[in-house]
């Protein structure tokens, strides 16, 4: 079968409780070649200094792919109130200096949170503006994840065409949550910057390793805009509840061989339209 020409990442934090530096160890032994970096503060709360961690990655002969920023307050985005508004900006803006010092290029963020966000309009785009201007600044380029709600991402990317905002497609959300599944890959697909992969068996059991779930993966893969994306097959995967620290090189051997056989799946459709 033809080899994948792409890249392969994972998510550092890939459900095993281990000091970040024992799982990037783990990860490069397992053959990927680039991780990327939750941005919370909760993931340094023991013994890692935050500040350390891109050169943690670097170290272990990993490339950083991207670091994925807390989401747990963009609905302030939305807010009614430009205090609140101009308080969700300057933590963001706050992230992407960080992110600049440490020359990570890529930052994935959500546009909403949850089932009942404040709704979208041209007050919260002109907050997202200001953020999505500093990264243009900076050199850095911003991935919006799909979650929940699609009207928030939709309306910002329809909004703010600059070449430096794009899409973040997560399959899992996708599956999950959408109404017509794969339709905001179709629609964004020229803008699409980063990927999420995974698979599911309903809303209790998420971010499962591709092929072990639901999802249609040969549609998936010949959905993927290929003309125009050439980034990471990048995963963002769990391990079954349970799973204990010990069994972190097992799972991380599993997925490796999951992006090889999704990587295959895509050069073969290369190799197909190129025939």
């Amino acid at each position: 079968m033809p080899q994948s020409p792409w890249p392969i990442s994972v998510f550092s934090w890939f459900g095993h409780r281990l000091p970040l530096r024992e799982r990037l160890a783990l990860i490069a032994e397992a053959g990927f070649e680039a991780a990327t970096l939750w941005w919370g503060d909760e993931e340094f709360a023991d013994t890692e200094e935050k500040g350390a961690a891109p050169a943690m990655v670097r170290a272990a002969g990993l490339h950083l792919e991207n670091i994925h920023l807390p989401y747990r307050e963009v609905n302030g985005f939305w807010a009614r109130e430009a205090g609140e508004r101009d308080r969700t900006v300057g933590v963001h803006l706050g992230w992407l200096e960080e992110c600049a010092r440490h020359g990570v290029p890529l930052v994935v963020m959500h546009a909403s949170e949850g089932v009942h966000p404040p709704g979208p309009g041209d007050a919260g785009v002109d907050a997202i503006a200001r953020v999505v201007a500093r990264a243009e600044q900076l050199g850095l380029t911003i991935a919006l994840e799909n979650t929940i709600c699609p009207d928030h991402l939709n309306t910002v990317l329809a909004e703010i065409l600059s070449p430096n905002l794009g899409l973040c497609f997560d399959s899992c959300h996708d599956a999950l949550w959408s109404a017509r599944p794969l339709w905001l890959l179709r629609k964004w697909s020229h803008r699409l910057l980063a990927l999420h992969l995974s698979d599911h068996n309903g809303p209790g059991q998420k971010h499962l390793l591709p092929g072990e779930g639901r999802l249609d993966w040969p549609l998936l893969a010949a959905s993927l805009p290929l003309d125009h994306y050439s980034g990471w097959i990048s995963f963002e995967v769990l391990p079954e509840a349970g799973s204990r620290p010990e069994e972190a090189r097992d799972f991380l051997a599993r997925a490796y061989d999951k992006a090889q056989w999704l990587g295959e799946m895509l050069a073969a459709r290369v190799l197909r339209a190129e025939a």
